[in-house]
C-alpha cells in the first residue's frame, strides 16, 4: 500500500498505529505503508516540518494536530 503525501514541500514524518512508517525530506512525497496496515481500524499521524529559517523568523506554520483514524480491508 502506498501512501502519496502529495505536495508537502519540506520534510514530514508519518505514523502508523504508534509506529514510524518513515519520513520524507524531498519529492516524491510517498511511502510504502503495507507493513505497518493492520485489517480493521487503524490510527495515522503525520507531522509536517516547516523551513528552520521560518522558525528563526518567527513565521512558522507549526501546530500539532490530533491523528486520524482509517480502516483496511
Amino acid at each position: 500500500m502506498l501512501l502519496d503525501l502529495g505536495e508537502v514541500r519540506e520534510c514530514c514524518e508519518v505514523w502508523i498505529n504508534g509506529q514510524c512508517a518513515g519520513y520524507r525530506i524531498w519529492p516524491p512525497y510517498h511511502l510504502e505503508i503495507s507493513h505497518f496496515v493492520k485489517h480493521g481500524e487503524n490510527r495515522m499521524r503525520i507531522a509536517v516540518c516547516n523551513l528552520m529559517s521560518n522558525e528563526y523568523s518567527g513565521t512558522s506554520l507549526a501546530h500539532e494536530e490530533p491523528g486520524a483514524a482509517f480502516s483496511a480491508a
